[in-house]
């Protein structure tokens, strides 16, 4: 997978899944994982990352947030295993807050579902 990272910008993981209603990454998730992991570690530059968990308005309040947070927490647990060192990451979790776009349909809901990476 092609990724491109720019500096105080944001990238949305688009190939980062997850099984249904938990934070278990699926394996087709792995190989975009592996190719953030590389960039990092290839661009020292990129001092800090934060990992951003997003979801849909099914469910409650809580358990979107508790959900979105414990998916961005995945996703850095995962790069840390890469190498890429701990000071530069941190997630955070806005649950269904920040959707982008309307939650009207399943394609909706399904594309408010997601991870994005911050860079600093």
């Amino acid at each position: 997978p092609k990724l491109e990272l720019k500096r105080g910008g944001t990238t949305e993981l688009k190939m980062v899944n997850f099984e249904v209603n938990k934070w278990v990454l699926l394996p087709a998730s792995f190989e975009v994982l592996d190719v953030v992991a590389k960039v990092l570690n290839d661009h020292a530059e990129f001092a800090k990352v934060i990992i951003e968990g997003h979801a849909s308005d099914e469910g409650t309040k809580a358990w979107n947030l508790r959900l979105s947070r414990k998916r961005a927490q995945t996703v850095m647990e995962y790069l840390l295993t890469k190498g890429v060192k701990r000071g530069r990451l941190d997630y955070v979790g806005f649950g269904d807050t920040k959707p982008s776009v309307p939650n009207t349909t399943s394609a909706g809901k399904a594309q408010n579902r997601r991870v994005e990476i911050v860079k600093r």
